[in-house]
């Protein structure tokens, strides 16, 4: 399943990049500590922006995690050097903290439904609180494993 849903996004990627901005996510966790319930990752993200011309995001830090049977509590704080304009970076941070709920839907499918409370600091711009809902849909059990992902973020101006 996971080598299909690869090619398909392959092929289907220069139909995408004509039709709209094309941006890329590189994420990668490192898990640091497993005990009992708790765990606790490093978290390594880059992004990519404008059809892939210029770095958008060099965000990493770390996460905690609770897990229970049905939820895990998160928290956690990155380092985020952001570019919002071509060549003006801001250094950026952010601390976070949120519950997650996963549901297995088969042997190597999980949705997971999150809600996060942020707060960023250091912008470029005064200091503002983030709230995030998010979908994401996993593939695979291995060490690769691919994922789609719906965000919904809310602030002081709207969402």
């Amino acid at each position: 399943m996971t080598i299909r849903f690869i090619l398909v996004l392959l092929a289907l990627g220069p139909a995408l990049t004509a039709a709209t901005e094309f941006y890329s996510w590189h994420g990668y966790d490192t898990r640091l500590v497993e005990r009992g319930r708790l765990e606790v990752s490093l978290h390594h993200r880059l992004r990519t922006r404008h059809e892939l011309q210029y770095l958008d995001q060099a965000r990493f830090g770390s996460i905690a995690r609770w897990n229970e049977k049905r939820f895990s509590i998160l928290a956690g704080f990155y380092l985020q050097p952001q570019q919002i304009h071509e060549q003006d970076w801001t250094p950026g941070r952010r601390v976070f903290g949120g519950i997650e709920v996963p549901v297995q839907l088969g042997s190597r499918i999980v949705l997971s439904s999150r809600l996060v409370a942020e707060r960023h600091m250091s912008t470029g711009r005064p200091d503002y609180a983030r709230y995030r809902t998010s979908e994401r849909v996993v593939f695979g059990a291995g060490r690769f494993r691919p994922f789609i992902q719906n965000e919904l973020l809310a602030v002081k101006q709207g969402f």
